[in-house]
């Protein structure tokens, strides 16, 4: 008798361990293929189908007028602009939001000492010839009204993304400088890989520049393509770059805008810091850009000269 409920107790103990074992293995297989899952439809591949899908709300709501109207109401009581918000603002409360806006400006003229209309000169590269900087309001030696600047980027981000770049910008003495980029978006390691291309072009006005710094701002085309997928804009873009100390090199770009077809948003803010050796610099940096609902956001690594 006590050798049967010895055995019964076992058989008892065996099934309750098999039974824990396989609940285990069950959860194990759970968490693993659980993000395999949710990552199986890639970042490259939910942004076109949003941009798809955005094409599609925009051209139905332009078919119908009263969906038009509908959105447009809408839109008016979200407006943060709206003149019942603004009626709203006591003085002191608009005199703060009015040097917020003005802060970006006057700041950056105050650092550099720049008064708008001088003419400007560059050295051959940032810290050339015992320079403390890049530019200068006065005609030197070796310097000369116009800058090139070439540089060449690549990035590995979360789930297989990853991107090159590459980047060309000619500023005058004038001040207006043009910069052209080209990014290459790509997803995966397979033949079945996502693709996307990104290309900017901005007209920027270099509004304050000193020797040890020169902040930008102006206006941008964007586009994106990849097979089927179009998309174009314009964004406002806004930076800076300080040369602090020899060797070092602080630029930081922001932007933001939308694309027409789509109707989805674009914001960029980009940071990096670079070491020169004569007119090459080494820079490192985070690249945060997001399309819509998408990130393409990740660290960047890159090679920089200066002509």
């Amino acid at each position: 008798m006590h050798a049967r409920q010895s055995l019964l107790k076992s058989s008892v103990m065996g099934i309750r361990t098999k039974t824990i074992k396989s609940s285990l293995l069950a959860i194990s297989i759970a968490l693993i293929t659980a993000p395999v899952q949710a990552s199986e439809k890639g970042v490259l591949k939910e942004l076109k189908e949003d941009i798809v899908e955005g094409k599609e709300k925009l051209k139905k709501s332009a078919e119908s007028p009263e969906d038009n109207s509908s959105q447009g109401s809408d839109l008016s009581t979200n407006n943060y602009y709206s003149e019942d918000a603004s009626s709203d603002l006591n003085e002191l409360q608009a005199r703060i939001i009015y040097e917020l806006i003005r802060a970006p400006f006057w700041i950056p003229l105050v650092i550099t000492n720049d008064q708008y209309g001088e003419h400007l000169y560059w050295a051959e590269y940032p810290y050339a010839a015992r320079y403390k900087g890049f530019a200068s309001h006065e005609e030197k030696e070796g310097f000369r009204d116009f800058h090139l600047r070439v540089s060449s980027e690549a990035s590995w981000r979360r789930g297989n993304l990853m991107h090159g770049a590459l980047n060309v910008a000619f500023a005058s003495g004038s001040r207006f400088e043009l910069i052209l980029d080209h990014k290459l978006y790509i997803e995966g390691f397979d033949l079945k890989n996502e693709k996307l291309n990104i290309t900017n072009m901005d007209l920027n006005y270099l509004f304050a520049v000193g020797t040890h710094g020169q902040f930008r701002i102006g206006l941008g085309y964007m586009g994106l393509f990849e097979q089927n997928i179009r998309d174009s804009g314009i964004h406002l873009t806004y930076g800076f770059d300080l040369f602090i100390h020899r060797p070092i090199v602080l630029s930081v770009m922001t932007s933001i805008g939308q694309y027409v077809e789509s109707g989805m948003g674009s914001a960029k803010v980009r940071a990096t810091f670079g070491a020169l050796y004569r007119n090459a610099e080494l820079f490192l940096g985070y690249d945060g850009h997001r399309i819509g609902a998408r990130s393409l956001s990740g660290p960047v690594a890159g090679l920089r000269l200066y002509f």
